[in-house]
């Protein structure tokens, strides 16, 4: 029974794997600026496809300086470890957080497009 358990989870596993690069697939397949919008399905579900707004490239910004004007705390959570925005954290951070990384940032980059999708 123990053996069936993991012989099982590893199929799943397995599946799991397949079906997440196929669903990356087809999410690039989408990913189209000229395709903005929200399509609705037969079965209820739609497809929406938004364009992201481009981001902050710290790699142009005084990370000291910025740690500075918007404190140890707020900086922990917006800045990841590998100098990067955590676009989650940037997106609900208050306006002051965002207004300080985009007046010190000379560069903004990614801006791309998401694909998701919505059951009916």
């Amino acid at each position: 029974m123990f053996d069936a358990l993991i012989v099982r989870g590893i199929q799943l596993s397995n599946q799991k794997r397949e079906i997440e690069a196929e669903l990356r697939a087809l999410r690039n397949s989408l990913a189209c600026r000229d395709c903005v919008g929200e399509y609705e399905c037969e079965n209820g579900g739609s497809c929406v496809i938004r364009e992201l707004e481009p981001l902050p490239d710290l790699n142009t910004c005084d990370l000291e300086r910025l740690r500075s004007i918007i404190g140890e705390e707020s900086f922990n959570r917006v800045v990841s470890t590998s100098s990067t925005i955590r676009w989650s954290e940037y997106k609900n951070a208050p306006l002051e957080v965002r207004q300080a990384i985009q007046s010190l940032s000379k560069e903004t980059k990614g801006g791309g497009v998401s694909v998701y999708f919505k059951r009916g």
